[in-house]
């Protein structure tokens, strides 16, 4: 089973116009790079949120799914699952499109309840429940962790349950036990033997493929998972000794404090390597998904490179989503997946972040078709993100062009900083020393016309009296542009 597409609308960041992201019949991974506030974390959330819907009982209509500046109801997710074995003698009636909105939630069939119960989300705050969040602790307890979180839908081999049901159940006996009961007590003390066997047969199977992750980093560590075992309290009618320890031994030295004084590449790559090994712990599902949110922000990039090979040797059989904000990385991931010459497997997209007078607009258009978004939000009658992405196809194709070229751009410390302005004095410059013809000087006027009104970072006071006739104006100087500009040789 695969995802084949995503539509969203408003949702979180998203706000009128659906997202739809097409991943083709074969349900292809997902690389997404994405600014900051472009909506590439909406994006992550809406796959998750959809998958948690059932479990967790949200209401798609209330905060903080619903996009904040609307008022109507009408948002909505809707995921396409499709099944690659099926046939026409021998479809799948469980590959089809599920929605989750106001007027039909179809989170709770099957399909999707076994998908959440083996899926793997692990964004930039859920790495440091293993280190930073234990700062002031001299030593690192992962017990909560394991059993509310990563290993929760794992299955205890000794009773064929989930270690999230069980440690509930345990929880459960104890609330309602009649201390007089003798029955009860044996009974409670019973399921504890069961839970701590097998909780640790797992966590010795967690450990050994824990360390194998951890190796493809190449630093010199090895982790312990310490588990007595819970124990009943009569006196004090609770379980005591929910700990599980972390321990790392570094350069043949144990210790439990290293939580205070390993770098923050290192602490990461633990941490990576804990949440990695108990993903390939969990039940076999009909589709196995892995959605990383700026995992690796604390590592440099010689650092993240092992990531890649992980993915490759141990998670080939998982349809992949990777989020990032870093335009650098995101290069590096695209380049690996064509040296591997995966790309038919990957779905590489882009997220940019704009704003009007009103809000922000995600900007996203699939292979950069920016300009057909425009016309399609001018045909809504929302010429402020029309302008947004007539602005944003401007920028591509002048950057693009100035690529091709290799015309010289006025020096930013940092890529981000680099302007349309930069871009365009470079094209300009370019026009006087190569003596292109096609940039006609009634050309550049128009476009600089149409840029203090629309192509432009849109700062400017008359942002909000931006009219339909200008933005279509400004399409159309553009189209006129892309056209010389196609046609320099």
């Amino acid at each position: 089973m695969r995802i084949t597409s995503i539509e969203i609308k408003n949702f979180r960041a998203f706000k009128g116009r659906p997202l739809k992201i097409d991943l083709h019949k074969t349900g292809k991974n997902l690389l997404v790079y994405g600014e900051n506030g472009s909506g590439k974390s909406s994006l992550f959330y809406a796959l998750r949120d959809f998958l948690e819907c059932a479990a967790k009982r949200n209401d798609i209509t209330q905060f903080p799914f619903r996009n904040i500046f609307i008022n109507t109801n009408d948002g909505y997710i809707k995921i396409h699952f499709t099944d690659p074995a099926a046939t026409h003698r021998n479809p799948n009636p469980q590959a089809k499109l599920y929605e989750w909105s106001a007027s039909k939630n179809e989170t709770s069939e099957q399909l999707i309840l076994e998908i959440n119960k083996t899926k793997g989300f692990i964004d930039y705050k859920s790495l440091p429940a293993t280190y930073f969040l234990q700062q002031e602790n001299s030593t690192v307890n992962i017990f909560n962790l394991l059993l509310t979180s990563i290993l929760s839908h794992a299955e205890n081999d000794l009773s064929r349950r989930p270690f999230g049901e069980e440690w509930q159940e345990i929880n459960d006996s104890l609330a309602n036990l009649n201390y007089r009961s003798r029955t009860q007590k044996e009974a409670l003390i019973e399921r504890i033997r069961t839970f701590n066997d097998g909780l640790r047969n797992k966590l010795d199977e967690l450990k050994g493929k824990a360390q194998e992750i951890l190796n493809s980093f190449g630093y010199a560590l090895e982790i312990e998972l310490n588990f007595g075992g819970v124990e009943y309290n009569a006196e004090e009618k609770r379980i005591d000794k929910q700990i599980v320890g972390l321990k790392v031994k570094f350069f043949r030295e144990t210790r439990e404090d290293h939580h205070q004084f390993l770098n923050e590449a290192k602490l990461s790559a633990i941490a990576i390597s804990i949440f990695f090994a108990a993903l390939l712990l969990q039940p076999i599902s009909r589709l196995r998904i892995i959605a990383l949110d700026d995992v690796l922000i604390g590592l440099d990039m010689s650092n993240r490179l092992p990531v890649l090979d992980i993915l490759d040797s141990h998670f080939k059989d998982y349809q992949i989503f990777f989020f990032t904000y870093d335009k650098a990385w995101y290069d590096i991931v695209k380049n690996h997946i064509q040296s591997q010459k995966a790309d038919g497997d990957w779905e590489c997209v882009e997220f940019f972040a704009a704003r009007t007078d009103e809000r922000d607009v995600p900007v996203y258009a699939p292979d950069r078709k920016f300009l057909e978004r425009a016309k399609e939000h001018l045909n809504d009658n929302d010429f402020k993100a029309a302008a947004v992405y007539a602005r944003t196809h401007f920028e591509a194709k002048l950057k693009k062009f100035c690529e091709k070229k290799g015309l010289k751009i006025r020096y930013k410390e940092k890529a981000s900083d680099l302007k349309s302005e930069d871009f365009w004095l470079a094209v300009k410059e370019g026009r006087t020393a190569h003596s292109w013809t096609q940039l006609t000087d009634q050309l550049l006027i128009e476009v600089q016309r149409y840029r203090k009104v629309i192509l432009n970072p849109l700062s400017h006071a008359d942002w909000s009296n931006v009219h339909r006739r200008e933005v279509e104006k400004a399409i159309e100087v553009i189209e006129q542009l892309e056209a010389a500009l196609d046609s320099i040789s």
